[in-house]
């Protein structure tokens, strides 16, 4: 986990934060409610005996609607952190033994916009990501979008899909019309 932990505070040293007036690559959060929810989840993620490795806490630079990109690790399996969505820049570490438990752990919400995956087995990723519950699953890579592919999660996480001719259904109101197998009566 420590070299998770490493590679993650690399990578975000290397990140802006800002207003979005300039370029950067952390934005605030879209609004105090919300915000609400990433700064309660300090409190949750306490409860549920995760610690953060880095971030966890609002920007001290920037204040406000700006939180530290986090990361948590040792959260209880069923936990809160773990199974619902949170809408900040927040991720979880968790570790597991075999391929069972992993997509196991992905799955264990009852939300499913989209999966990430990191392998360097082509077999395993067409394995696994056939057994994870999304909408969508980026394989070795992340926010790649083909706007003619369909995109729409799984569970509670949306109904239908948007993108290419799967749009238009999601605008669309399908009906369904049926008849009676036997044909017309002709007797009135």
């Amino acid at each position: 986990m420590a070299g998770v932990a490493v590679d993650t505070r690399h990578w975000i040293g290397g990140r802006r934060a800002g207003s979005g007036a300039t370029f950067t690559d952390t934005s605030p959060i879209d609004g105090e409610p919300i915000a609400d929810v990433a700064r309660g989840g300090a409190a949750q993620v306490n409860a549920a005996g995760a610690h953060p490795l880095l971030g966890g806490a609002v920007n001290p630079a920037l204040g406000g609607l700006y939180y530290q990109p986090t990361l948590l690790a040792g959260a209880a399996p069923g936990s809160e952190i773990l199974t619902e969505e949170v809408f900040g820049p927040v991720l979880t570490l968790q570790t597991f033994t075999s391929e069972a438990e992993a997509v196991a752990l992905a799955n264990a919400t009852p939300y499913g916009l989209a999966a990430t995956l990191f392998t360097g087995d082509r077999d395993r990723a067409e394995r696994v990501s056939g057994r994870l519950v999304a909408g969508t699953v980026w394989v070795n890579c992340f926010f790649v979008r083909d706007l003619a592919a369909p995109f729409g999660g799984a569970r509670r996480s949306g109904i239908g899909r948007e993108g290419g001719t799967w749009s238009f259904d999601f605008y669309s109101d399908v009906k369904n019309t049926v008849y009676a197998g036997q044909g017309w009566r002709t007797d009135g």
